[in-house]
């Protein structure tokens, strides 16, 4: 509830009358917006935004082409480094559902990326396919690697030769897991069961 003060003059002076309630219309409650953090530094070339959560991890793709970033916000978003100087900044967004993803890693020939799903404790798999009109468009596996730490997975990574591919985690005792994938990262079918 507000108050609405009001003078009124009597005999030429100004006289202070009680405040009169007036009733406030029903608001519903504002967001706070976090605050945007603004700096300049004679190397900042440009400022990415658009994930609307904390972002987790960043990763480069080997061709230097793409960057990808992963934010709690359920998705992941493909940069195109060649837009970094341009005014505005597009990029791609592959939704994760039901979940969100704490790292990123691109595979070695950059036609897919991987994920560590924070919820599932689970890897995923990305596939980056172009369209013929050059756009890209992202297939996620049919299936999950399944978690081989008993703690949170500090690290991801992929290793391929040939068409062999193998899909690294690190934990936080120093553990380093792997899992074989069919066909290279690019054509995975469903993980392997054995551990390598």
């Amino acid at each position: 509830m507000w108050y609405v003060f009001s003078e009124e003059k009597i005999n030429g002076q100004s006289e202070r009358l009680l405040p009169s309630k007036k009733q406030k219309p029903q608001q519903r409650p504002r967001k706070e917006k976090p605050q945007q953090h603004t700096f300049s530094h004679p190397l900042l070339a440009s400022s990415l935004k658009a994930h609307s959560g904390n972002v987790t991890c960043l990763d480069f793709s080997s061709n230097g082409k793409y960057l990808a970033s992963c934010a709690d916000d359920r998705t992941v978003r493909i940069w195109s480094t060649k837009d970094f100087l341009e005014r505005e900044h597009r990029c791609l967004r592959a939704n994760v559902e039901l979940d969100h993803a704490t790292l990123v890693s691109f595979s070695p020939d950059s036609r897919a990326f991987i994920t560590w799903l924070a919820n599932g404790e689970t890897i995923r798999v990305f596939k980056m396919n172009k369209k013929d009109d050059g756009s890209v468009t992202f297939i996620a596996a049919p299936e999950d690697f399944p978690q081989r730490h008993k703690a949170a997975v500090i690290n991801i990574g992929i290793a391929e030769t040939g068409s062999r591919a193998s899909l690294l985690s690190c934990g936080p005792t120093g553990n380093v897991r792997g899992a074989a994938a069919r066909d290279g990262v690019r054509g995975v079918e469903s993980p392997r069961r054995n551990q390598t």
